[in-house]
C-alpha cells in the first residue's frame, strides 16, 4: 500500500458496495472529499489528504462504489452499475476542510479563486466519474451558510457543474412512487398512529447530532 493509491481505494469502494448491498441498503454517504487543512478539526481523519491533488486521485473510490462508467457514455451523468453497487455521495460541498481554527461547521475564509483551486477540483472529478449525489456542508463560506448561498449552490453547483440541486428525501419519494400512491408524512409518529393506519410501506429517517465531528475538535492541538 502507498499513500494516495487510487487503485486500492477503488477496490475498497467495490468491497464496501458489496457489503452494503448485502444489508439491503443501496446508498452510502461516501466519499468525504474534504481537503482538511487544519488537524485540530475533529473529523480530519475523514479527509484523504491536506493536498487537494491527492484527494482528487482518491475520488476513484466512486468507481468502486458505483461501477465503471460504460465506454461511450456521457460524462457527468450519475451512474450505478448493478445490484452489487451503491449510489455514492460526494461531501461536504465545499471547502469544509478549511474552516477557521479547524472548528467543525465553522467559517471558511477564502476568495473564489482559492475555493476553486483548492477545494472544488475533487467535486469536478467526482461529477465526471458519475457520482450520484452531492451533500452540501453545514459550514459557512466568508460568513454565509453554504446551504443558503445562492451563488455557490445554484450558480456554481447547479448551473456551472450541471448538478440537479434541492432534492429532499420526501421530495425524492414523491417523484419516485406512482402518482396514485398516497404519501403520509409524520415527523414524530407514535405507536398508535402507526397501528391506526393501513400502511403498505414505511420509510423511517433517523437524524443524529454531530459527535466525533464537533466533540473531537481540539483548538489547543499543537
Amino acid at each position: 500500500m502507498k499513500l494516495g493509491d487510487p487503485e486500492l481505494v477503488k477496490k475498497i469502494g467495490a468491497a464496501t458496495a458489496l457489503e452494503v448491498r448485502a444489508t439491503g441498503i443501496p446508498y452510502v454517504f461516501a466519499p468525504c472529499i474534504a481537503v482538511c487543512r487544519d488537524p485540530r478539526c475533529g473529523w480530519c481523519y475523514k479527509s484523504y489528504s491536506e493536498d487537494h491533488k491527492v484527494v482528487e486521485e482518491m475520488t476513484d473510490i466512486i468507481l468502486g462504489l458505483q461501477g465503471d462508467i460504460p465506454s461511450g457514455s456521457r460524462k457527468g451523468v450519475p451512474y450505478v452499475g448493478g445490484k452489487d453497487k451503491v449510489a455514492a455521495c460526494a461531501k461536504h460541498f465545499v471547502g469544509d476542510g478549511g474552516t477557521a481554527r479547524g472548528i467543525s461547521e465553522n467559517n471558511t475564509v477564502i476568495d473564489m479563486h482559492g475555493l476553486l483551486s483548492m477545494y472544488m477540483p475533487a467535486y469536478s472529478d467526482s461529477i465526471i466519474k458519475g457520482v450520484s449525489t452531492i451533500m452540501v456542508s453545514f459550514s459557512s463560506w466568508n460568513g454565509e451558510k453554504k446551504h443558503a448561498n445562492h451563488e455557490l449552490v445554484t450558480g456554481f453547483l447547479k448551473n456551472t457543474l450541471n448538478v440537479e440541486c434541492g432534492t429532499t428525501i420526501l421530495g425524492a419519494i414523491n417523484s419516485t412512487v406512482d402518482p396514485s400512491t398516497e404519501i403520509v408524512y409524520r415527523e414524530t409518529p407514535d405507536g398508535d398512529f402507526v397501528k391506526s393506519n393501513n400502511f403498505d410501506y414505511a420509510i423511517v429517517v433517523v437524524g443524529e447530532p454531530s459527535y466525533a465531528e464537533t466533540a473531537g475538535d481540539s483548538t489547543t492541538l499543537t
